[in-house]
């Protein structure tokens, strides 16, 4: 199953739809990038926070705020992208599930990686950034984004400077609470409720691959423009 497409029209984001006809729900999954066209956000948060519960990712620690650096020195008003963060409006906190680590557990898993694997991450990212900003156009960037739910195709966003420590460490932790989180809001859900996930797109797999067990079955696929070539 297509996540993120790479065609003539640019980078593109399924949005999938899957549906749980015995307990009629419905959990639309909107597979997410750091940097973007202002209007792909601007459609996912308008179409997920719409939802009766909303499922999202983040973890704020210094560690983490060093590692993204790569998109925050990439973006500019020259490349039109900007970045996540900046575009959220913030989902009403009264139906929204933070279905990640906590802050905590995060730095916890963080001091498990050896020293000079994660002294490498925090100094690669802005090297990483500045490499994108000056040298990498979109159309190579949709390139090396594109990805779909095939188990070697999971580590494709090899563009992150902590791919090698971050991803390798800590993505299945990350998907390990995500699906428990998801679970359990499945499971106290009643009739006729819509959930949305908006989540990493690496970490959408993972998910496509529990929903069997959940009683959910795919129903429809449609495509949101990341950005255009």
């Amino acid at each position: 199953m297509q996540i993120l497409e790479n065609s003539v029209l640019g980078l593109r984001s399924a949005r999938l739809l899957f549906e749980a006809p015995n307990r009629n729900l419905s959990l639309t999954l909107y597979p997410m990038v750091h940097v973007a066209e202002p209007e792909f956000f601007a459609q996912v948060f308008d179409q997920a926070y719409a939802a009766d519960v909303i499922l999202t990712e983040g973890i704020d620690t210094p560690v983490v705020r060093r590692l993204t650096r790569a998109y925050r020195v990439m973006t500019t008003k020259q490349s039109g992208l900007v970045l996540q963060s900046s575009s959220d409006p913030k989902a009403p906190p009264e139906k929204t599930r933070r279905a990640d680590l906590t802050p905590e557990e995060f730095v916890a898993l963080w001091k498990e990686l050896p020293l000079w694997q994660r002294s490498l991450a925090s100094v690669a990212a802005p090297l990483v950034g500045l490499r994108n900003r000056w040298w990498l156009n979109r159309k190579n960037l949709a390139k090396e984004l594109e990805m779909d739910d095939l188990p070697d195709r999971q580590t494709r966003l090899s563009w992150s400077p902590a791919t090698q420590a971050f991803d390798t460490a800590i993505l299945h932790a990350r998907d390990a609470r995500l699906l428990d989180v998801l679970k359990q809001e499945v499971t106290r859900a009643t009739d006729g409720t819509s959930l949305a996930l908006v989540y990493g797109a690496q970490h959408i797999p993972a998910v496509i691959g529990a929903l069997p067990k959940l009683g959910f079955t795919w129903k429809e696929s449609t495509w949101l423009t990341v950005f255009r070539p």
